[in-house]
């Protein structure tokens, strides 16, 4: 009788895993990948978009999973989410992509040099109606921007928010949806607001605190037995 496919957790540092996993007790199954149980394994898939990319792709390429969940921290740009606040990711898109300039940003669509449908968000594609989701299903949903240079100046912070139409940023998001697309494989994103883009001041980005937060959500969504 063959067993279920388990499902991949991906998160981007080993420290964004604490209050649910103490990986130093699990075996490696390979490079970065760890078996919690039959049901879950967890990925560190590096930060940032070129470690993401690689990483998630050669597991993938080896292992079968039901579907991919990616969760971490998120900055955001809109000030009516607070600190602390667990989002699910709807779309998401590669924020800097293109041509930037104080008068805008280019897609690489936008100079012609990409279809627009390759340009196109990335949609979340899992059924987040399904009842193993039932502990989210009321929490708010966004659009996010995936960047490999986090954004500092105000003029560019704006311009990210009024062409992509985005709510928070993170390194990874945009990666995994890209991967798991061309893979043909369900993919979600949680995320946890830990900071406000552009805060460079980290005494007041919320880090700790929230990490155990959202592990403590993934553990009731997956009810996880680590024995």
């Amino acid at each position: 009788m063959s067993h279920p496919k388990p499902i991949l957790l991906v998160y981007a540092s080993i420290a964004e895993t604490f209050g649910i996993f103490d990986l130093s007790k699990h075996s490696i199954i390979h490079a970065n990948l760890y078996k919690i149980n039959d049901s879950i394994h967890v990925l560190i898939s590096g930060i940032g978009i070129p470690e993401t990319t690689f990483n998630l792709t050669q597991i993938l390429s080896k292992f079968e999973y039901q579907f991919v969940l990616n969760i971490g921290l998120a900055g955001s740009f809109d000030s009516g989410l607070e600190l602390g606040q667990i989002v699910v990711v709807q779309s998401d898109t590669f924020g800097d992509l293109g041509l930037s300039s104080e008068n805008g940003f280019l897609t690489l669509a936008d100079m012609k040099l990409q279809t627009e449908e390759s340009n196109m968000p990335l949609e979340n594609t899992l059924d987040w109606n399904s009842s193993i989701f039932e502990p989210i299903k009321n929490l708010t949903k966004v659009n996010s921007v995936t960047v490999n240079l986090l954004l500092t100046e105000d003029i560019q912070i704006q311009i990210r928010k009024e062409k992509f139409k985005t709510q928070i940023e993170t390194m990874e998001g945009a990666a995994v949806f890209f991967v798991c697309k061309k893979m043909n494989l369900p993919a979600g994103q949680i995320r946890i607001i830990s900071n406000q883009v552009g805060e460079r001041n980290k005494s007041k980005w919320l880090l700790k605190p929230a990490i155990v937060k959202v592990n403590s959500l993934v553990n009731e969504l997956f009810q996880i037995s680590q024995d």
